[in-house]
C-alpha cells in the first residue's frame, strides 16, 4: 500500500488510460484462456498462472475460492477497488514489470512516482574455464520501502494443456521476490529445468 497510494496523484487522465488497457487486456486474455488453453501449452499456462492470482484476489478480498474459469475481478491481486488513495496501491501490486512499459506507452508525465524512475538490478555472468562452467551473479536494488524481500520456490507439477499428461520442464522455481507477488520481480529465477533466469 505505501509503495503506491500516490502513484495517480496529478495523473488521473494516465490513470484512467491504464485500467482501460487493463480491463481490455483481461478480457482478452480469459477469451483467448477459453479458446485455446485445452490444446495450447502457452494459454494453458496463461490460464494457471490467473487461477493463481484468481486465488490471491479471493484471499485479498476475503473470499470462499472461486472455482470457475472467469477471472474478470482479480482487482486486488493486480489492483484494488478501496478507496482513492489504496485503490492504485492494491492495482499495481502485480502488474509492476508491464507498468515499467505502458507508463511510456499510454504516456505519463514523468514524476517522482512514476516507476520508470527506478533502476532495478544488475547481473554478471562469467564463463569459466575451458567453456565448461557458467557462474552468474545478481544484485536487485530498488525504493528502500520495497526493501521486503523473500525467496521463494514454487512446485507446480502442471502439465503442457488440460488434456495432456506431460509435465512441464522447470515445474520447480525458486527465486527472490516479494510477499504477495506471483513472480520475482527481482528477475532472478532457478528452473528445474537448468534454466537460470537472470536480467541485467
Amino acid at each position: 500500500r505505501r509503495m503506491y497510494s500516490r502513484y495517480c496523484n496529478g495523473q488521473p487522465e494516465y490513470c484512467e488510460r491504464l485500467l482501460t488497457f487493463l480491463l481490455e487486456n483481461l478480457e482478452y486474455s480469459n477469451n483467448q484462456e477459453r479458446l485455446h488453453e485445452s490444446t495450447d501449452p502457452y494459454w494453458h499456462m496463461v490460464h494457471l498462472q490467473m487461477k493463481q492470482l484468481a486465488g490471491l484476489s479471493d484471499h485479498f478480498e476475503n473470499k470462499t475460492l472461486n472455482v470457475s474459469n472467469e477471472y474478470l475481478d482479480v482487482t486486488r491481486a493486480l489492483w484494488c477497488p478501496d478507496s482513492e488513495a489504496i485503490f492504485w496501491a492494491g492495482r499495481l501490486f502485480n502488474i509492476e514489470g508491464d507498468v515499467l512499459d505502458l507508463e511510456n506507452v499510454l504516456k505519463r508525465v514523468p514524476d517522482e512516482n512514476s516507476m520508470d524512475q527506478t533502476p532495478a538490478c544488475s547481473a554478471l555472468i562469467k564463463v569459466v574455464a575451458d567453456n565448461d562452467d557458467i557462474l552468474f551473479a545478481h544484485d536487485a536494488w530498488f525504493l528502500y520501502r520495497s526493501m521486503l524481500r523473500i525467496e521463494k520456490k514454487y512446485t507446480f507439477p502442471w502439465h503442457l494443456t488440460s488434456k495432456s499428461s506431460e509435465t512441464i520442464p522447470g515445474h520447480k522455481i525458486s527465486m527472490s521476490s516479494y510477499p504477495g507477488k506471483l513472480v520475482s520481480l527481482d528477475d532472478f529465477y532457478l528452473a528445474s529445468s537448468g534454466l537460470a533466469i537472470t536480467e541485467t
